[in-house]
């Protein structure tokens, strides 16, 4: 496939991508078709011409990276998780919604060599992709909020040559073995500041089992292909955190067929670090297993790892893991930026209103709206088996055993009136230090009496919205414990079933900044 190619193409020739630079690049061929959704016009032509000067004139051109259906939600949806009107459910259509836009260019010659690089000069430091292509070829997995600069070459001659300004906010992510995966990056954190793309990935398991012809229990394995091993490694993306069962557990293996990861023990991520941490999302009255899963994040990224973080479909247990991260990142609490904008009557019924004139109506609540995305993912292509993947935000929190309700009604002693961002501190840092785990849970107390101390809750929250000790110190709680009994990795690993580390993990890096 051309898909197989080009990615053994990128992992010989491009850069490695630098998670820490937001405006770094992730481009792939396009194998995703018509449901991958082009939001871009072909460009074709021999402007460039021979070039004999050396200067390269660039044309101007623009990438949203999200798809038709993502932008209309984000556009008028009104979900939050206390009511909703509008939610993803409207906004519906065939499968594979959940998959990034593309850029597509044509060129119209065979043989010709692409290159992609975050600098006009192209210096070897700056290249991201370097390949053959015939004809044509589709930019993919970008980042939002940067300029990239490609050039299509055939024998020494420049065929055509572009500024590519990469736009939108949900970073979607290809993968032609998975599905329902998009980077964490995007939303708008405490301060205002922006969480940063590149470093955490939420989704559904990668490759997987089919049940066999007409759906029979003979299991049929399906490992991931070269080409989703070598763009997962192009990404950067080399810790795994998987939230599915322990294969002894007795929960949710009835309906847990991949052969991947928990069931393998292993991960077939290339030279990724590994971690099976059963994480229900309903696990707040019956153990600390999320501030585990959380503590091991922190850990990977201490580490200078990327981490990809799933369950079976990337709904609920993912999207409990998620809502902790954006919630301490103080994106719950935060109004969506294009409500933020527009003039209408007040939002009286908005969870982050402290009174009704702060927010503009409809006012939709962002961790609301990662939660539903979910919903655009209409098929459970790892087990083949079609499902109705839509969660919608109220009904997480209607049930009253989920962590989504648990947390916004959470009080955080000798806070009053605390945000949805203190009460997640305090659940990650302060609430289990003296609860007692639930006795159906099978954990001991050394398990479940665990913190997450506040030098590396700081930490994270500072790496992820890229905010200096000045911009944080002003969220910083003075009721934070900066001790905890256990370090960092004791906590990551108290409820984990799995662990492995490659040989060149390295030490946690200390210190804040």
């Amino acid at each position: 496939m051309l898909f197989c190619a080009l990615a053994m193409a990128m992992t010989q020739s491009c850069a490695a991508v630098n998670p820490d630079r937001s405006n770094s690049g992730n481009p792939s061929q396009d194998t995703a078709g018509d449901n991958a959704g082009d939001n871009s016009e072909d460009t074709t032509g021999n402007n460039a011409g021979d070039n004999p000067s050396g200067e390269i004139a660039f044309e101007e051109e623009i990438m949203n990276v999200e798809n038709d259906y993502v932008r209309n939600y984000l556009a008028t949806a009104t979900s939050t998780f206390l009511s909703s009107n509008k939610t993803s459910a409207d906004f519906g259509g065939d499968d594979n919604q959940d998959r990034p836009a593309v850029h597509k260019v044509n060129f119209g010659v065979d043989g010709a060599l692409v290159t992609l690089a975050s600098d006009p000069a192209f210096n070897e430091a700056s290249i991201l992709l370097r390949t053959v292509a015939d004809k044509e070829f589709s930019f993919v997995n970008l980042i939002p909020g940067g300029d990239y600069y490609y050039k299509v070459e055939k024998d020494g001659r420049l065929i055509r040559a572009a500024k590519l300004t990469v736009t939108g906010l949900v970073r979607m992510i290809y993968l032609e073995d998975g599905f329902n995966i998009r980077d964490l990056g995007g939303w708008t954190g405490l301060g205002g500041k922006t969480v940063r793309y590149g470093l955490l990935y939420r989704g559904g398991s990668l490759g997987g089992t089919n049940r066999g012809p007409g759906g029979g229990q003979t299991l049929v394995v399906t490992d991931i292909g070269e080409a989703t091993k070598a763009e997962l490694k192009r990404l950067g993306i080399n810790a795994h955190l998987d939230l599915r069962a322990a294969t002894n557990s007795g929960k949710y293996i009835a309906g847990e067929y991949s052969n991947h990861s928990y069931a393998r023990n292993e991960t077939t991520i290339p030279d990724a670090d590994y971690n099976n941490t059963m994480a229900d999302y309903g696990a707040y009255n019956e153990d600390a297993s999320l501030v585990s899963a959380i503590a091991w994040i922190i850990l990977e990224l201490r580490r200078g790892k990327s981490v990809y973080f799933n369950c079976r479909q990337g709904a609920d247990r993912t999207g409990a893991v998620a809502f902790l991260l954006e919630s301490l990142l103080g994106c719950y609490d935060q109004p969506f930026a294009p409500c933020a904008n527009q003039q209408f009557a007040p939002c009286t019924n908005h969870p982050a209103a402290k009174d009704a004139s702060q927010l503009p109506s409809p006012c939709a609540n962002q961790t609301a709206l990662d939660y539903e995305l979910t919903g655009f993912s209409g098929a459970d292509r790892t087990d083949n088996i079609k499902m109705n993947s839509y969660r919608g935000a109220t009904d997480a929190y209607s049930n009253h055993s989920k962590i989504f309700y648990q947390l916004l009604n959470l009080e955080v002693p000798g806070v009053g009136n605390a945000t949805v961002q203190q009460k997640a501190y305090y659940y990650l840092n302060g609430y289990w230090k003296t609860a007692t785990p639930s006795p159906s849970s099978g954990r001991t107390l050394e398990q479940s009496r665990i913190a997450i101390g506040s030098e590396d809750l700081d930490w994270l929250i500072c790496k992820m919205l890229d905010m200096s000790s000045t911009e944080y110190s002003p969220f910083r709680p003075s009721w934070a414990q900066a001790n905890p009994d256990c370090d960092l990795r004791a906590v990551a690993e108290a409820n984990a079933n799995i662990l492995a580390y490659t040989s060149d993990s390295q030490p946690v890096t200390s210190g804040l900044w």
